[in-house]
C-alpha cells in the first residue's frame, strides 16, 4: 500500500497521506487500494477536507512535564 500511496501524495507523513484528487482520482485510488488490501489486517479510510478551512493550529510540538513523550502545538 505504501508504494501505491507514495504515487499519490503530497508530502512525507507516514502515517496519513495527503492527496490532492479530484473524484475519478479518488476511486481509482481506492480501487489500488483495495485490491491488494488485506481485510482482516487493513484499514483505509478516505477523507475529503475542505480546502477553504481555517487553520486551527499551527506550529511545533513541544514535549510537556514529566510525560516527555506527550505534547502540544504551540
Amino acid at each position: 500500500m505504501l508504494r501505491i500511496l507514495k504515487r499519490w501524495r503530497l508530502d512525507g507523513q507516514k502515517s496519513v497521506h495527503e492527496c490532492l484528487l479530484t473524484r475519478q482520482q479518488a476511486q481509482e485510488l481506492y480501487l489500488q487500494l483495495k485490491s491488494i488490501a488485506n481485510p482482516e489486517s487493513d484499514r483505509v479510510m478516505l477523507a475529503w477536507i475542505n480546502q477553504n478551512r481555517p487553520i486551527y493550529n499551527k506550529g511545533t510540538g513541544i514535549g510537556i512535564g514529566f510525560f516527555k513523550t506527550l505534547f502540544y502545538i504551540k
